[in-house]
């Protein structure tokens, strides 16, 4: 059985699936620019997610550049809709949650924007964590390793009595190297069966 305090959670392919290439495909249907032209318009380094989900850019005017830069023929609501609608549903996952929450405190550390925590991350986390930790609040993306010293800054937290769940490698490398142990998990299934891998909850029957 785990002794560990805090579990760490990312958001995308952990708790929640998301695709976006039908948001991409919004984008091409309602411009003029390839689907290669919005892809490193809109996720490129640099692009317009990036500067969204470091909070250099605010959500108004990340619809307001994105309907100019690659969208003209959509308006903004159109936008914020297509944006928001990448998320799919994980039963499985969520229902981790209230089971990790009744032994762990829980922390969520996601690179995401306002628009995704408020309109579909946040209705989910919010009744199990005890803490969120955001790209667009703090600057800062995954796998930078000052994303995980902010988290121990704030919790005070011991970085071995912590357990990380990312589905990439490099952010799962990331965590390891402050002293997080940490884990890569994908899919629908991926987080429950890590969890009850490593003892973290039981299923009754």
């Amino acid at each position: 059985m785990s002794r560990a305090e805090w579990i760490l959670l990312d958001f995308g392919n952990v708790i929640s699936g998301y695709d976006f290439d039908p948001y991409i495909r919004f984008l091409v249907e309602n411009g003029t620019c390839s689907r290669d032209q919005v892809t490193e318009t809109v996720f490129g380094a640099g692009g317009l997610l990036d500067s969204y989900e470091t909070g250099a850019i605010a959500t108004e005017e990340f619809v307001s550049l994105t309907q100019q830069r690659v969208a003209p023929r959509a308006d903004s609501r159109q936008i914020e809709t297509a944006f928001s609608e990448i998320f799919e549903h994980w039963p499985m996952a969520i229902a981790v949650l209230p089971l990790l929450a009744s032994r762990f405190r829980l922390a969520l550390i996601s690179d995401t924007n306002e628009l995704h925590f408020d309109k579909m991350i946040a209705p989910i986390v919010t009744p199990h964590f005890d803490t969120v930790l955001l790209s667009y609040q703090i600057g800062r993306k995954k796998p930078d390793t000052a994303v995980f010293q902010a988290f121990l800054d704030r919790t005070h937290a011991r970085p071995g009595m912590c357990l990380f769940f990312d589905d990439f490698q490099l952010n799962v490398d990331a965590a390891r190297r402050i002293g997080i142990p940490s884990y890569r998990v994908s899919g629908p299934l991926g987080l429950r069966n890590a969890c009850l891998r490593l003892g973290l909850i039981q299923l009754t029957t």
